[in-house]
């Protein structure tokens, strides 16, 4: 493809094939994404309704090979190389047809008719030879009754070439343009060399991921043997053994060894992670100075890096809704840019200017106005925007959520596990109960229990299991400790066992209710002991990260089906306002609730981990999943956030915030080029003394092409945070 208009032929001509159900080719990636339906056609077909086109496609390495990213290398460095050496020939062949039009070789006069032939044979080669490609793609396009940048290419090269062999052949002694027409494709293919060059840079962040692949993994084999197998033959379950400074081929638990785990590339963590056994690791991570044994619970297709690398493919593939402005000018563009040019020439001739002026005039129109910078201006912007948030851990489903996050006005967050720890926490110890409530404890599998254990551990307590145990479903435990009845549960539950002494921490009890806490009373021989008061409690990361939200002008809101002293106490934690917190919704009131600040006008973002927040992740503008939560909130957010990281929500928005600041240039750059030069090319500033002809043209808008591509590429710059 050559410029936008090709990828609009393309996903025209692809959207109406039998059995496709949704197409969108983008000219910056040089990739099309394709929805078939159930019966819909296979990959050979659609390469044949794409070859039916005018276009081809190459041959590439199956998804998912560990050297697939080198094999896509080495396949566009075989593209550049053939297309320098065009760039090459056209250049050699331009300057060698200057040369003999300014008479710069010795014997062959400027004006001489063996030096303007020879000038009119090289210049042709130039054109048809160097810049075949354009006349294939011009008469492709014909074909099915469109135009694109190859048609004003051929037609303002060819024009200029036939006009120069007209006004030889029949020794009108007017002017002749062999030189003008190749250095015009000259221009262009070296615009083209370079954009290439760029675009191949801007696709680079999607190939460092593809480099994070391992192609073997040792696997362990009974008790002592171990094997290098293929990473394709892996199966879960699998015991994989990394060394010290290898990369995780799969991702697992570490049932063996511990090590420090860099993160950084999965994730954008800058520290790396402390890994033992019980904790879950990535493929595509590196592992520190332990030996580590993972059993492997993902592998090939399922593992994290896989699913981030397709998320990140069809992310790029997916149109930003300002683009379709660009794409519906594009469509138009090149007819318009040929009528424009007609009436251009037409005025000058019937203006007294003669023919050779007027064919000249549109020539240089045809070949300035051609829209590849129009067609660059967008998707490149996305496809530099969403590989930088790869590399970060931010995965954008696309330019539509791109677009959308940067004009978030307001930001929602579920509170269990997405603000919070998401596990109960023992915060507050009234008695010394601690030792005594763990030791009683230690059998249950409530997750209270769990906490009052982890407590007496932080603690350094002895916990000794318990002589007898008895749960008491809905109430408690009853327990034999040292010889003693040990009661822990609720005040029901003591109560109804006729404890005595439980007013005398009642005042402590309602303090502990009124700050959320799910409390756990303990009594020790018929007499109240004191209580424990277990909370979930806000993350650490949560306050500065929202901090940061409300430092920006976001509005905050907090979202939860806990009690309203629960939600509160968080609130406070975090840095949401009294007004903006709700308690007590069911998943129907979180919808309910976005529905109507959108109502009024607002940009929602919804930041969830659960099940329970995929329907308003869906519903929100744009839906913001922690990579640490489920599956389905995931698949139903916009931006998930690999490392489940808060300071995550600000770095997506900021991001966002870049790239439609670098489109909107990109944008202004390639609409203000085309007002600006077409009146140029048609001799508006002629008056002046200022003229610019075809040669030139080409290189304003091979220029035009490059500036476009290499102001996405400074996103790679911009300080995301």
């Amino acid at each position: 493809m050559t410029c936008a208009a090709c990828a609009a032929r393309l996903t025209r001509v692809l959207s109406r094939a039998d059995g496709v159900a949704e197409a969108q080719v983008n000219y910056a990636t040089a990739r099309a994404r394709v929805v078939v339906e159930a019966e819909g056609p296979q990959l050979a077909e659609l390469r044949r309704v794409v070859q039916g086109a005018g276009f081809d496609v190459p041959r590439r390495p199956p998804p998912g090979r560990a050297d697939e990213a080198e094999l896509e290398r080495r396949s566009e460095r075989r593209l550049a190389r053939t297309l320098w050496l065009r760039t090459g020939l056209a250049a050699l062949g331009s300057l060698l047809v200057m040369a003999l039009s300014m008479g710069w070789l010795p014997g062959l006069a400027m004006d001489s008719r063996p030096a303007q032939v020879a000038a009119g044979l090289l210049a042709a080669a130039v054109v048809w030879g160097a810049g075949w490609p354009f006349w294939r793609g011009a008469v492709a396009a014909a074909r099915h009754g469109s135009t694109t940048m190859d048609t004003l290419i051929a037609l303002g090269s060819g024009t200029a070439v036939a006009w120069s062999a007209w006004q030889l052949a029949a020794a009108r002694g007017g002017d002749v343009w062999f030189d003008g027409a190749a250095m015009l494709v000259s221009f262009i293919l070296l615009g083209k060399a370079l954009e290439g060059r760029a675009r191949g840079r801007a696709s680079e962040a999607i190939r460092g991921l593809m480099d994070l692949r391992v192609a073997t993994a040792r696997v362990q084999r009974g008790d002592e043997v171990e094997e290098e197998v293929p990473v394709e033959l892996l199966e879960a379950g699998d015991r994989v053994v990394v060394g010290p400074g290898q990369r995780l081929p799969v991702d697992g638990l570490v049932v063996d060894g511990s090590s420090a785990v860099d993160q950084s590339a999965m994730t954008g963590e800058g520290l790396p992670t402390e890994r033992g056994p019980g904790d879950p690791v990535m493929g595509g991570t590196v592992n520190g100075p332990g030996r580590l044994v993972v059993e492997a619970t993902s592998v090939g297709a399922d593992t994290a890096l896989e699913q981030v690398i397709r998320l990140v493919r069809e992310a790029q593939g997916r149109a930003a809704p300002v683009q379709r402005l660009a794409d519906r000018i594009s469509a138009v563009f090149v007819p318009s840019v040929i009528g424009v040019a007609l009436l251009v020439g037409l005025g000058w001739y019937l203006g007294g200017a003669g023919v050779e002026t007027a064919v000249r005039r549109f020539v240089t129109v045809v070949i300035v106005a051609c829209p590849c910078a129009l067609g660059l201006a967008t998707p490149t912007a996305v496809l530099v925007g969403t590989g930088i948030g790869a590399r970060l851990g931010i995965l954008v489903r696309g330019g539509p959520a791109l677009e959308r996050a940067g004009a978030i006005t307001d930001v929602a967050f579920d509170k269990t596990g997405t603000l919070t720890r998401g596990e109960p926490v023992v915060t507050t110890v009234v008695g010394d109960v601690l030792a005594i409530a763990a030791a009683a404890e230690q059998p249950s599998e409530h997750p209270l229990a769990g906490a009052v254990l982890a407590r007496a551990e932080a603690e350094g307590v002895e916990v000794r299991p318990p002589e007898a145990f008895e749960a008491v479903p809905g109430r408690g435990i009853r327990a034999e400790v040292e010889g003693r009845e040990v009661l822990v549960g609720s005040a029901r539950f003591l109560r109804e066992q006729e404890v005595a002494g439980l007013d005398r921490i009642d005042e402590g009890v309602e303090a502990a209710k009124g700050r959320g806490e799910s409390l756990l009373l303990v009594a020790v021989d018929g007499e109240a002991a004191g209580f424990l008061g277990a909370s979930d409690p806000a993350r650490d990361d949560a306050a500065p990260a929202l901090a940061l939200l409300t430092s920006r002008e976001l509005d905050l809101h907090l979202l939860t089906g806990d009690g309203p002293a629960a939600a509160a106490t968080v609130a406070a934690a975090v840095g949401v306002s009294h007004e903006r917190t709700h308690a007590a919704l069911l998943p129907a009131d979180k919808l309910a609730l976005l529905e109507g600040l959108r109502a009024n006008g607002r940009v929602v973002a919804m930041v969830g981990d659960g099940i329970n927040d995929a329907p308003a992740l869906a519903a929100a503008d744009v839906g913001i999943a922690l990579g640490t939560g489920t599956d389905v909130a995931i698949e139903a957010a916009d931006i998930a956030l690999v490392s489940g990281d808060l300071s995550g929500v600000a770095r997506a928005i900021a991001l966002s915030r870049a790239t439609m600041r670098t489109i909107r240039q990109n944008l202004a750059w390639a609409f203000g080029y085309n007002l600006l030069l077409i009146p140029v090319a048609a001799g508006a500033l002629i008056p002046l003394g200022l003229e610019i002809g075809p040669a030139w043209a080409g290189a304003a808008m091979a220029a035009s092409s490059v500036s476009v591509v290499t102001n996405a590429l400074r996103l790679r710059r911009v300080r995301i945070s």
